[in-house]
């Protein structure tokens, strides 16, 4: 008998609670996500490999850079100021040459360098001048350095 009065009790509660009405709450939320990301900087130097001078005493050349960096970041391309250019002979003095170069420090911002003028092929670029006045008749030939370095 225990078991039919345990039955009947619990058919009851099941009818009640399909007859009372449950509530049930949707709540929307919104929670942040924080994104990082760090690209390290990178260049190309566009740098003359030789330059001909031909028979003048002076000559331009163009030095550029291209290539992804933080607005923070300078990228340099100082030449030596000057170099020796000797004779092919050795039977003349060596000539001092001076170099002379219109930008050296290249900077995101800085009324030249632009992300567009750095993702070009041409890059950003600047000019430079090699000048030999004491050249006479002769061969000459002589090398000088670029020094590169990126500041960040």
């Amino acid at each position: 008998m225990k078991s039919r009065k345990f039955k009947g009790l619990l058919a009851l509660v099941m009818c009640l609670t399909m007859l009372c009405p449950t509530a049930v709450f949707a709540q929307t939320q919104t929670q942040a996500c924080t994104v990082t990301a760090t690209q390290g900087s990178s260049y190309e130097v566009l740098i003359p490999q030789e330059i001909d001078m031909g028979s003048e005493k002076s000559v331009e050349y163009t030095v550029g850079v291209k290539g992804v960096w933080a607005p923070s970041d300078i990228v340099q391309i100082i030449p030596d100021a000057n170099f020796k250019l000797e004779e092919s002979t050795g039977t003349k003095a060596d000539v001092t040459a001076t170099v002379t170069q219109a930008k050296t420090s290249f900077q995101l911002g800085d009324g030249l360098v632009t992300d567009e003028l750095l993702a070009s092929e041409k890059g950003a670029t600047t000019t430079g001048t090699i000048t030999a006045n004491d050249l006479t008749a002769g061969s000459w030939a002589g090398t000088f350095n670029f020094t590169i370095k990126i500041n960040e």
